[in-house]
C-alpha cells in the first residue's frame, strides 16, 4: 500500500553550537614552535623595556636557543631566517621551496647590499644596562605559531581526593581529580638530599598509609578489633594482647603480602 508524501510530514530537528573564546597573553610554560618543528616552551618573560634590542631600536618577540639547531638539524628554520629578512627589505615574496634556483650565497649578497651583515647577525643591546653586547646576535624575522599546549590547560594541584579501590593510592589524571605522580626519579633526588622524613612523608603518608596490627610472636599480620576486644591470626584466637601492636605501613604491603600468599609464600614481618 502507497501513502502519500503528506501523510507522513518531515520532522526537523533545530540545534545551535556555540563555540567560547577568550584571549591568552602567553605566560611562561606556554609552548611555542617553528614551521621547522623547533619546538619549546616559554622560560622567561621580560618587559619591553628589559628586552634586548639593535641599533635600530628593533626589539625580537621571541629569543631562542641556538643549541637547538644541530641537534634538531633544522637548516630551513635558519634559511628562512635570513630569506626573511631578505623579503622585509626589499618588499618582495621569497621562494627557498626545493626545484627552484634558490642560492644562499646570492641571498647573503642581497643582505649585505642593503647595509647589513650578510650572515643576519646584528649587534645589540642590553636593555637592562644599556651596554652593547659581546657578541653579533642572530637576528631575523620568522614565522612562529603558537601550540595548544598552555599552562592554563595543564595546571593541576589537589589536597585530598579520589583514591583507587585496589591499591588505596591516589588516582591518576587531572579529568579524575587524581595525584601527582612521584616516581624513580623524583625519589632519587630526595635520597640524595638526604630527605628520608620528607621521603616518607611524600610515599607514604600522602599516599597509601595503612595502620594495621603486627603479632611480635608470629611476626604477621593479626586481625584486631579493639572496641569488641577480638585479636585474632587467622582463625586463631590471640589473648596476649601485650603481643600485638599498631603500626603504619603502605597499604601496597598489605596487598603484596596478599599475592605472596597466593604463590604459598610467606612473608615474616620484625618488628621493634
Amino acid at each position: 500500500m502507497l501513502f502519500p508524501m503528506n501523510v507522513f510530514p518531515i520532522i526537523r530537528h533545530k540545534f545551535v553550537k556555540v563555540r567560547v573564546s577568550d584571549f591568552r597573553a602567553p605566560v611562561i610554560g606556554d609552548k611555542f614552535a617553528s614551521r621547522a618543528a623547533q619546538k619549546g616552551t616559554c622560560g622567561m618573560a621580560y618587559t619591553e623595556s628589559a628586552m634586548l634590542f639593535t641599533e635600530d631600536g628593533y626589539m625580537p618577540d621571541l629569543v631562542m636557543n641556538p643549541h637547538a639547531i644541530p641537534s634538531r638539524m633544522t637548516l630551513g628554520h635558519v634559511i628562512e631566517a635570513l630569506l626573511g629578512k631578505k623579503g622585509v627589505l626589499s618588499g618582495r615574496i621569497q621562494d627557498c621551496t626545493p626545484f627552484t634556483d634558490f642560492s644562499i650565497d646570492k641571498t647573503k649578497a642581497d643582505v649585505e647590499s642593503y647595509g647589513y651583515q650578510r650572515e643576519g647577525n646584528e649587534v645589540m643591546y642590553n636593555g637592562q644596562t644599556g651596554q652593547i653586547m659581546e657578541c653579533a646576535i642572530f637576528i631575523n624575522p620568522t614565522y612562529y605559531q603558537r601550540l595548544k599546549h598552555m599552562v592554563d590547560d595543564k595546571m593541576h594541584a589537589r589536597n585530598r581526593g579520589p583514591i583507587q579501590i585496589l591499591t588505596k593510592q591516589p588516582v591518576e589524571g587531572r579529568s579524575r581529580d587524581g595525584g601527582q605522580r612521584f616516581g624513580e626519579m623524583e625519589r632519587d633526588v630526595i635520597v640524595a638530599h638526604g630527605a628520608a622524613q620528607f621521603l616518607k612523608e611524600k610515599t607514604m603518608e600522602l599516599s597509601d598509609i595503612f595502620p594495621t596490627h603486627v603479632s611480635k610472636d608470629k611476626k604477621t599480620f593479626v586481625s584486631v578489633n579493639t572496641e569488641h576486644g577480638i585479636y585474632k591470626h587467622g582463625n586463631q584466637d590471640i589473648y596476649e594482647t601485650d603481643d600485638v601492636c599498631q603500626v603504619n605501613v603502605p597499604y601496597a604491603l598489605v596487598l603484596f603480602q596478599n599475592e605472596l600468599k597466593s604463590s604459598l609464600i610467606d612473608m615474616k614481618l620484625i618488628t621493634n
